[in-house]
């Protein structure tokens, strides 16, 4: 199931180059840094108990294109409640996802609050 916009989704794959998006959740146990300048994000994790979700990250690559990567904080986004409280990873990559997948769409402006829920 994608909680993804299908709007901002269609509208980059609409572009002929598209190359994809890739995202995930951070945790506090972690091995994670991210380089916003040089585009580089280094993202490692076990099995073993990886801790509380710190936030997340999407990377869009469009061909032509520097990666468009965006970061999210956990603690802004969290609303404690329905599917925040059951799939907060989900949650927070969906926020990172659409945030990177706007950009990447060269849209702007201000989202909804709900548009989060």
């Amino acid at each position: 199931m994608s909680f993804i916009c299908p709007k901002l989704f269609k509208k980059n794959k609409e572009n002929k180059d598209y190359r994809g998006m890739r995202s995930s959740e951070v945790r506090e146990n972690d091995i994670f840094s991210i380089d916003m300048i040089e585009g580089k994000v280094e993202h490692k994790f076990g099995i073993k108990d990886r801790g509380n979700i710190i936030g997340a990250y999407a990377i869009v690559s469009i061909k032509g294109q520097k990666d468009v990567i965006k970061w999210v904080e956990f603690s802004e986004f969290d609303k404690k409640q329905a599917e925040w409280k059951t799939k907060p990873a989900i949650m927070i990559k969906k926020v990172a996802e659409s945030h990177a997948l706007r950009e990447a769409a060269g849209l702007t402006g201000i989202q909804p609050e709900e548009s989060f829920i």
